[in-house]
């Protein structure tokens, strides 16, 4: 199985056992990872995170008070994804290729 960075667990909870407010937050983070990579840090603002999901400033705001822990929540997801693929590099029935397909994957933002 193949998988994207966009594709590996921010953590080993399931989805479904996330209340509204932990999804609502996780949906933020995904937003601002993809809206950081294409527009940078200065290009990304809380009112551009929130209407590419549909939320107001305010509601983005009363899960991250300000930028820096937006960024925080966004470089724990991406090491958390990056734990999680090296995981998988260590299963003894992989080929060289595919471990090194998934570490690149794995740093990818």
């Amino acid at each position: 199985m193949s998988y994207t960075v966009f594709d590996m667990p921010a953590t080993r909870r399931t989805p479904a056992a996330l209340s509204k407010g932990d999804r609502t937050r996780a949906r933020i983070v995904e937003t601002a990872i993809k809206l950081l990579s294409k527009h940078g840090y200065a290009g990304t603002s809380f009112q551009m995170i929130a209407e590419s999901i549909g939320l107001t400033q305010s509601a983005v705001m009363h899960h991250f008070k300000d930028k820096s822990q937006l960024i925080e929540a966004v470089v724990n997801t991406a090491v958390g994804r990056n734990v999680a693929i090296v995981e998988t590099l260590n299963r003894p029935d992989d080929d060289a290729a595919r471990r090194l397909i998934h570490f690149c994957q794995g740093n990818l933002l």
